[in-house]
């Protein structure tokens, strides 16, 4: 007979019960839904590839959860991270065998590893949290994860591919003298930001009086407008995307938030530019001197990476741009029905480019 819940330790019943009660609060959405609109489901189902569930310790004490899709037999095998943008699960990244850019690469034989940073809200954090903000993710968060993949794989090296702040934690890593990274897809994330509105610094300034490691539930929230004005809020960020995967992304894309990292991405638009957790360090300027190649995606439609929010990246040598027309908007690289030709086959021809690199000790 199995136990209780109440006899469950603490850590175990949060980890279990929140996605448990988010699951029925789904359930009871897409009945209503469908008693309204019985010829459409209100979202896809989510079909992930399989993986490894591992974790990693950070230096200061935080364990974070990390997934690994290892390579098809008789693959080369060069390790890839994949990291999403701020508030985004790996649905993303992994959200349907026809538009699922991990279970493209995996099929391109590389070893697959999903990155979760401090700021998911899976990660465990130590007794006493200590920093939790952009600048942690890229100098604390990310070498352990490359420790952890050279551990297991051997390669002192790896290719990275993020969404938004999922390619801001590598340029921290790599503006503050990383240099274990082989080469970076930077998709849809600017270093350079529209000066902050009025609501923009009153969320700042909210953020700023709670502690870091608090979560903002945004996962709860999405949940709820999902049905109706979610969708709405959501179409200019995926204007190619169909109306049913915006409502997917909501219901199972979206996730709690902690204070630290909204805390600097604010401090972003404040000062105009990507920058360290007080201001002073302009992390954009850092980058043009970093010897890693790039590829940077932006999107026309996409209201902040326009080509001078991304310019300081494609001033080093080995940087190129992909750049989508007016139709296409921050989230559409990864979900919109023809990210496949559009995104995911020029990325992977990229990085075949250079998945050799990973293999050696030193920068080429």
């Amino acid at each position: 007979m199995s136990k209780p819940l109440a006899h469950v330790p603490d850590d175990l019943r949060v980890r279990v019960g929140r996605p448990l009660a988010r699951r029925l609060a789904r359930g009871a959405l897409a009945s209503a839904w469908a008693l309204r609109h019985p010829r459409e489901p209100l979202s896809t189902r989510p079909e992930r590839t399989a993986s490894e569930p591992r974790w990693t310790l950070t230096s200061d004490g935080w364990d974070l959860p990390i997934r690994r899709i290892p390579p098809r037999p008789g693959a080369s095998g060069e390790p890839v991270v994949l990291a999403a943008e701020m508030g985004q699960s790996v649905h993303t990244l992994d959200a349907l065998p026809e538009r699922s850019l991990a279970r493209t690469l995996h099929e391109a034989g590389y070893d697959v590893w999903l990155f979760h940073h401090r700021g998911d809200p899976s990660a465990r954090p130590p007794a006493v949290p200590g920093v939790c903000d952009v600048d942690a993710v890229g100098t604390l968060d990310v070498p352990a994860l490359l420790d952890r993949i050279e551990a297991v794989t051997g390669a002192p090296r790896c290719l990275w591919l993020g969404h938004g702040l999922g390619a801001h934690a590598a340029l921290v890593y790599l503006a503050t003298g990383g240099d274990r990274i082989s080469g970076l897809v930077s998709i849809a994330a600017p270093v350079h930001f529209p000066r902050a509105s009025t609501r923009a610094r009153v969320v700042g300034r909210v953020a700023e009086w709670l502690p870091a490691e608090w979560r903002v539930p945004l996962g709860t929230v999405a949940d709820v407008l999902a049905p109706g004005p979610g969708e709405r809020l959501v179409r200019p960020l995926a204007h190619t995307s169909r109306s049913i995967d915006r409502r997917s992304l909501l219901l199972h894309g979206t996730e709690a938030v902690r204070c630290g990292l909204i805390r600097q991405a604010a401090r972003w638009f404040e000062h105009g530019h990507l920058t360290d957790r007080t201001g002073t360090v302009d992390y954009s300027a850092a980058l043009a001197s970093t010897w890693v190649p790039m590829l940077v995606v932006t999107a026309a439609g996409d209201p902040l990476s326009t080509p001078g929010a991304v310019a300081p990246l494609l001033l080093g040598s080995d940087r190129t741009r992909l750049h989508l027309d007016e139709t296409w908007s921050h989230f559409d690289p990864l979900l919109a029905p023809e990210a496949h030709q559009a995104v995911y086959r020029p990325v992977c021809r990229w990085l075949d480019d250079r998945r050799d690199t990973t293999w050696e000790a030193t920068p080429f």
